[in-house]
């Protein structure tokens, strides 16, 4: 302390300045440093907001269960449902209503809810009105079309009858192609190809072809004969040759059909081979052994964790509702909880009303489908199979 008391005030300063002198750059950059180390510590923290934020939402959807709730009324033969689904307290829910009486086909009503926003299944009265209004429109529609084209066909235009040649049937006079015939070629005949004429009739519809010679072609009947009897010889002889290919190939082919059989069961049995031998490995029995305990596991926790139904029930014959009661009377210790009878013992009728809620937590889920997954039997099996 005495040390510092001593040092006079102004070497001080003057120590200050000789740093500023020699080193001036550093005091000017220090505000820069200072600005540049605010923002990475802002963003640095706006990240780790978020990502805790997203590790919340994650812990949410993982341990959040999904509640659902169901009841159920049978009576004769009305039969009425309902089931709500809720998730994230209430941040997704869905409904369902089913109803069915006697002689309906029964009816499903739901709905979907996110937050605020609600979805809701389509109403088939509304679409059907629709419908019949948009078919109305249409039906007067087409009328309104097709009374426009009655008044167009109605009006006719001369000049495209004109152009086009309806309306107008053309008048071809004999004695008008005559004298058009004079005048181009008076006294002569027109010459026509005979192997381009296949009838006669076709040359009516052109004028100026009817005066033409036709040749007369006579059909000779020995030469049709002839040839039809080369043909039936060469269709009779194409027969047998044919038979006697057929019946000389039939050992070919029954050898041809015994071979292929033998090779496709030679193939099934070395595919059942294969897989007995994978049946009979033990590797398979613990594989096995973890599937059926996973599924046991998976079904314990889908199962509603609590329930209450009441069956009423008669039979015809007093004794077998005697036996029925007496069956309950052993599986009661098991389902006691969730399960009461109300035997009838005079009217015979058979009727239930309850109720059961339960949850899923997909955490479990996904835990017990992991370990399944990653369990070596389970692998080894999965790998051989898909060799196979």
């Amino acid at each position: 302390m005495e040390t510092i008391r001593n040092v006079p005030l102004g070497s001080v300063y003057d120590r200050k300045n000789d740093c500023e002198r020699k080193t001036p750059g550093l005091y000017i950059l220090m505000p820069l440093l200072m600005i540049i180390l605010t923002i990475i510590q802002t963003v640095l923290t706006v990240l780790a907001v978020l990502l805790g934020l997203v590790l919340v939402l994650v812990l949410l959807v993982l341990f959040a269960p999904v509640r659902y709730r169901l009841w159920g009324d049978k009576s004769g033969e009305d039969i009425n449902g309902r089931f709500a689904v809720d998730w994230l307290w209430f941040v997704i829910r869905a409904k369902g209503d089913y109803s069915k009486h006697d002689g309906d086909e029964g009816s499903f009503v739901w709905w979907l809810k996110l937050l605020f926003i609600r979805r809701l299944p389509k109403k088939e009265k509304a679409g059907d009105g629709a419908g019949e209004k948009e078919t109305g429109g249409g039906e007067k529609n087409t009328k309104k079309k097709s009374g426009r084209k009655k008044a167009s066909d109605n009006k006719r235009d001369p000049d495209t009858e004109k152009a086009t040649g309806k309306g107008t049937e053309p008048d071809y006079g004999e004695d008008e192609q005559e004298s058009d015939g004079a005048k181009k070629d008076p006294g002569s005949k027109r010459e026509v190809n005979p192997a381009l004429v296949t009838n006669k009739d076709s040359i009516e519809v052109f004028p100026g072809f009817c005066d033409a010679e036709m040749p007369d072609i006579d059909e000779d009947p020995d030469i049709d004969a002839i040839a039809l009897d080369e043909e039936e010889k060469t269709s009779l002889f194409e027969k047998l040759s044919g038979f006697f290919e057929f019946v000389f190939s039939i050992p070919e082919r029954v050898s041809q059909a015994v071979e292929d059989f033998t090779d496709a069961a030679f193939d099934k049995k070395q595919w059942l081979d294969k897989r007995l031998e994978l049946l009979d490995n033990p590797r398979f029995e613990a594989a096995f052994d973890c599937v059926k305990e996973a599924l046991i596991k998976l079904i314990v926790h889908i199962l509603p964790v609590k329930g209450d139904v009441l069956v009423s029930f008669g039979m015809e014959d007093p004794a077998v509702t005697g036996q029925a009661v007496g069956m309950y009377s052993v599986v009661y210790p098991f389902v006691g909880k969730w399960l009461r009878i109300d035997p009838d013992f005079e009217d015979p009728h058979f009727d239930v009303k309850g109720q059961a809620r339960g949850r899923i937590r997909i955490f479990t889920v996904l835990v017990i489908a992991l370990k399944l997954w990653f369990n070596r039997d389970f692998q080894y099996i999965k790998k051989e199979y898909e060799k196979l």
